[in-house]
């Protein structure tokens, strides 16, 4: 995730503001922001975690945002990375929830896993087909 954030700040220079990274479980949120803060990249002023007081600082310029799925409801971003796509369970509550996720995307999505299982692999089918 994070030399995907560096790809997308520096390369690509996206602004950090226009970035969500969006995970199932709320414990992922700390991690990350872990991550992100020990990777120290130049772009990034700060990190908005956006579970709570999740108006106060969204789309800051220089502030990158990390949420829950269910805290992103109502939202969108220009680049969306769900991170760990597959902690979705294939229930209907996991496929809502995958569903809120990828379309908070406004223009770039991107599913990152540790594993191809779940929900992660229909959504390579259903890929597979638009290609």
């Amino acid at each position: 995730m994070v030399q995907r954030l560096r790809w997308l700040t520096e390369e690509q220079q996206v602004r950090p503001e226009d970035i969500n990274i969006l995970v199932y479980y709320k414990n992922q949120v700390e991690k990350l922001v872990a991550a992100v803060e020990a990777a120290r990249l130049p772009a990034i002023e700060g990190i908005h975690v956006a579970t709570t007081n999740k108006d106060e600082l969204l789309h800051k310029r220089g502030w990158l945002s990390i949420s829950t799925v269910a805290s992103a409801k109502g939202y969108d971003a220009y680049c969306v990375l769900l991170a760990n796509g597959n902690d979705f369970p294939a229930d209907v509550q996991g496929r809502a929830s995958f569903y809120v996720a990828c379309t908070r995307a406004i223009e770039y999505l991107e599913v990152f896993a540790t594993s191809r299982s779940g929900l992660v692999v229909e959504m390579e089918r259903a890929v597979a087909v638009l290609n």
